[in-house]
């Protein structure tokens, strides 16, 4: 079904080149959109992977966050963000932005 829908897989063990992969995606004529789910849905993490963000700054694209919000079960779709070059920092803020619209786990 997925790949039918447009799907690419990944193998999460191996994950190189993958952002290349995408930007060579997202250089196609035609809209594309990229989903990735949450961080931490199978196991704690202390933060964000930068893949998305890196994806997005060397794609050029803008990034709509997308919120699940438990509290109000709700889903909530932010502004978009643009990427700047500081990936450390974007993805800070990013976090934060989650953070702030009712993550289920804070």
């Amino acid at each position: 079904f997925m790949r039918w829908m447009g799907g690419m897989p990944v193998d999460r063990a191996r994950p190189n080149g993958l952002i290349e992969a995408m930007v060579e995606v997202f250089a196609r004529p035609g809209p594309v959109w990229l989903a990735i789910t949450p961080e931490g849905t199978r196991t704690r993490v202390k933060g964000f992977k930068s893949g998305f963000y890196r994806i997005a700054l060397s794609a050029g694209v803008p990034i709509l966050p997308a919120v699940f919000n438990y509290d109000e079960r709700a889903l909530i779709l932010l502004p978009l963000v643009i990427p700047h070059p500081d990936v450390e920092r974007g993805v800070a803020e990013m976090e934060a932005l989650f953070r702030a619209h009712g993550a289920r786990r804070r």
